[in-house]
């Protein structure tokens, strides 16, 4: 590890242990996904930050109250998914079906229309699942941290939460959210934990593999199977171009499998392992068809029925996306310069700062990767976070005066 990221990763630690020595309770939920998806921050809190400004305003159309489903099939886009699309569509009669965001172009190859299509990638990627088009009147389920031009698509977006602080902040002071867990890693996750919320009794997944059984790591009619085609080369066979994707995961392992053959990988795994400790926490049913993909571990429930529903629901605006960005912005301006410990920094703050420099965590170590550990990293970031909240009051105010 080189020197610069091994000071990084102290910096962090040393932050994060603070932290939880303060054991606020009304940010303990919030610091345990910090800790946990620091390497992912690293990488998105910008893109999570500003894709969130940009869903503000769409966040605040009324839409219908998505109802509750009594059984649920999800569809992940593992390769077992093609040897799935009959028993899929037989299901589908008598049940809800919850697509993945990367499964839709496959299924709708096939002729199998989505009930429901769930994204949460805060990359740009997720647009590519919709290329060959999409019937509008889908509803989304979509993180309010996702790209904007994904909410161009469908005629009913419902936004959802998931850990990110900024998020977090937005559903307490903004406008409130459904809360989905996307912690595990995988859309599949959150795709389960939407039935759940949703009161479904019996979940039936399908392609959910978490391993690349014979050598494949996607069903036919996802969207790198056109990528592949389009820069094949006739030295390059599309079969070459699978193996060599497969080959640049990290900690790869191959093993064997009643049928042949598979690939699995370290964050695969782990990814499993969430999965299966979500089935747990979930009021429903849980059957997964693995094929020869890995084998979920989920343990048979008899679901008690609740008394009364919970819905999947927004709520009210509080105030205007205007009003909350300039509220959001003087607060931000009012911290005061990082200082160690954390703890006594933290106890300076009133409730209000605490929760808005929470905000900062995801922003703050995707900026570190360039800037020098010290006091000036906040400002810098606290900086970059206000020119972009300037942009989009800007940009309201330009609409009204137009």
């Amino acid at each position: 590890m080189k020197k610069t990221s091994s000071l990084r990763y102290l910096f962090w630690i040393r932050i994060l242990i603070d932290l939880k020595r303060l054991f606020l309770k009304s940010i303990k939920s919030a610091l345990d996904r910090i800790s946990d998806d620091y390497t992912v921050q690293t990488r998105f809190g910008k893109k999570w930050f500003s894709n969130t400004l940009f869903n503000l305003k769409e966040a605040r159309k009324l839409k219908p109250i998505l109802p509750p489903i009594k059984s649920a099939i999800i569809t992940a886009a593992g390769p077992s998914l093609e040897n799935s699309i009959e028993e899929i569509r037989e299901k589908q009669k008598n049940a809800t079906l919850i697509a993945t965001d990367t499964t839709v172009p496959a299924l709708l190859e096939y002729g199998i229309k989505p009930d429901i299509i769930i994204s949460i990638d805060c990359q740009h990627i997720s647009y590519y699942h919709f290329l060959k088009g999409v019937p509008r009147d889908i509803p989304l389920v979509l993180d309010i941290a996702s790209p904007k031009k994904l909410t161009t698509l469908f005629d009913q977006v419902y936004f959802f939460t998931s850990g990110h602080p900024f998020s977090q902040y937005v559903t307490n002071n903004y406008k409130s959210f459904p809360p989905l867990e996307t912690s595990g890693g995988s859309v599949t996750h959150a795709a389960m934990s939407l039935a759940g919320a949703l009161n479904a009794k019996d979940i039936h997944l399908f392609g959910a593999d978490f391993s690349y059984p014979l050598g494949k790591s996607y069903s036919r009619g996802t969207y790198i199977y056109d990528f592949f085609n389009k820069s094949n080369k006739r030295t390059s066979s599309l079969e070459s171009s699978f193996f060599s994707f497969i080959m640049q995961s990290r900690d790869i392992r191959l093993e064997e499998c009643p049928g042949g053959l598979r690939y699995i990988t370290k964050p695969m795994m782990e990814y499993k392992k969430n999965l299966e400790r979500e089935a747990k926490k979930i009021n429903s049913n849980i059957y997964a068809k693995h094929d020869l993909g890995c084998k979920i571990n989920i343990e048979k429930k008899n679901p008690i029925q609740p008394d009364i529903l919970p819905l999947f629901v927004e709520g009210k605006c509080k105030t205007s996306n205007v009003n909350f960005l300039i509220d959001y912005k003087k607060t931000l301006l009012t911290l005061p310069d990082i200082m160690f410990p954390i703890e006594v920094y933290m106890n300076r703050l009133t409730k209000k700062q605490q929760q808005v420099w929470l905000t900062i965590i995801p922003v703050l170590a995707t900026l570190q990767g360039r800037t020098e550990l010290s006091k000036t990293l906040m400002n810098e970031t606290i900086a970059w976070m206000t020119t972009r909240i300037d942009r989009h009051i800007d940009m309201e105010e330009q609409k009204k005066g137009a």
